[in-house]
């Protein structure tokens, strides 16, 4: 099944990039709309562990090896197709196409550890690039781990503390670029994959009443961290910047836990197709609206602000919605298969949150000795 209320909060996210991007290409906008926008990567971030963890868990349990290349296959087959048609919108729309930078773009090598600001000319590129090492390096790591007698959870905290130690160790030299680095991000995914650990253990021991103040907790604490975030960013402090690469996970992983433990009242309230669709073209939204600006940037702009942001939105979601239906839709209906249809139901996004504690066998094929 899907959580409708992480479809929306999906959506939700994509938007908080796109229409604080068009409103710094068009016209003067205040600092913290970009820090909006970064939040909401982080966002991204996150909610990609989290939903993507029962997957890991499963490709753990036995067979990783055949499993892991499903694993890949199904993502790769997922994102690829439209980042390289985005890219290539955005590099015909710049002259950039068949450049160096292009082919780095393409085999997400751009900012492993260092970027050119001045030809980074598809700049959500770097997210993307995080999320497609983590695919290949996290799973790796926890198989190592679990074969060799390590545990699960030390896996994680070996993985995790390792980032700690290099940004603690290397922030003077890259200083707040380390941000938007492979070298230095793969852990911000990773907290995800916690979460949902964390949400699986305490599944079904809060009453109603301790869920409704934690949740209470949550909501006022994610508005605290959302302002706190903002003021990490902007300022220039290199300390600040390092306390950003844990406080904006946190953020996040709140935020997914409130939304989450609400879902069943959320749901009551949502028409049940409108999540679905937000869910479906948040990927789109995140990847095309670059060349929709460079675009309407090349094309006369009507005088009424409103009216401009009208065509932006329009082109937008109608070019994320034409290549989700008549592009994505036949992938990721060819998509290879797991070889045990039982163990998970995985919807075409990968987005469903199976419990490990539903699934006989998996916590013990992963235990944490």
């Amino acid at each position: 099944m899907r959580v409708r209320s992480l479809d929306v909060l999906r959506g939700v996210a994509a938007l908080t990039v796109a229409i604080p991007h068009y409103w710094m290409a068009t016209r003067a906008a205040p600092d913290w709309v970009e820090g909006v926008s970064i939040a909401s990567v982080e966002v991204f971030f996150v909610l990609s562990g989290f939903v993507l963890a029962p997957q890991i868990l499963y490709c753990l349990e036995r067979d990783f090896a055949a499993r892991f290349r499903i694993f890949l296959l199904r993502r790769w087959i997922r994102t690829l197709p439209p980042f390289l048609v985005a890219l290539t919108l955005v590099s015909i729309l710049t002259g950039t196409l068949f450049s160096v930078p292009f082919f780095q773009y393409a085999t997400f090598t751009y900012n492993w550890v260092h970027i050119d600001a001045a030809k980074d000319y598809f700049p959500v590129a770097w997210s993307l690039s995080i999320e497609e090492w983590f695919y290949i390096v996290f799973p790796i790591v926890l198989a190592i781990g679990v074969r060799a007698g390590v545990g699960l959870r030390w896996s994680v905290i070996a993985f995790m503390g390792a980032f700690l130690l290099l940004r603690a160790s290397q922030a003077a030299e890259f200083g707040v670029d380390a941000r938007r680095l492979v070298l230095f991000r793969l852990d911000s995914i990773a907290f995800g994959f916690v979460l949902f650990r964390l949400m699986s253990a305490l599944r079904g021991r809060w009453t109603p009443r301790i869920m409704l103040v934690t949740v209470s907790g949550l909501v006022l604490s994610a508005a605290a961290l959302a302002w706190l975030i903002g003021y990490l960013l902007m300022g220039p402090n290199l300390v600040a910047h390092m306390i950003y690469n844990y406080v904006a996970p946190l953020f996040a992983a709140l935020l997914i836990f409130t939304v989450h433990s609400l879902d069943r009242r959320l749901s009551e309230k949502l028409a049940a197709k409108i999540p679905l669709m937000m869910g479906e073209l948040s990927y789109d939204i995140y990847l095309f609206h670059i060349p929709i600006i460079i675009l309407k940037t090349m094309l006369p702009r009507p005088n009424s602000p409103i009216l401009d942001f009208g065509i932006y939105m329009v082109g937008l979601v109608g070019l994320s919605y034409f290549v989700r239906v008549l592009f994505e839709r036949p992938l990721l209906a060819a998509r290879p298969r797991y070889p045990d249809p039982g163990a998970g139901e995985f919807t075409a996004d990968d987005t469903v949150a199976v419990h490990e504690a539903d699934r006989p066998g998996l916590k013990a094929a992963v235990d944490d000795g």
